[in-house]
């Protein structure tokens, strides 16, 4: 995953998920959508340390990730729901 200024090209951050996730890539690589919400990034990896995780969108830190589901990279975009007011 990495976060490329639009208008200079120049990188901003780079984080390794596959490598520091412990999650090999699948058979195409990575191939979804992030998904955007507030301050945060979030994709799922997969692995065998965790399924989704979430960086900050402005320095590419770890904000959150899942526990595992002991499963491979996904090919599907992540989808935010709201209930009652929780996300």
């Amino acid at each position: 995953m990495a976060c490329i200024d639009a208008k200079s090209g120049k990188l901003i951050w780079r984080y390794q998920a596959s490598r520091i996730h412990n999650a090999p890539l699948g058979r195409w690589g990575l191939s979804e959508s992030v998904l955007i919400d507030e301050n945060n990034v979030f994709f799922t990896p997969g692995g065998n340390h965790t399924t989704m995780i979430a960086l900050d969108k402005e320095s590419g830190e770890l904000s959150w990730k899942s526990e595992s589901l002991n499963d491979n990279t996904s090919y599907c975009s992540p989808l935010m729901i709201e209930k009652s007011g929780k996300k």
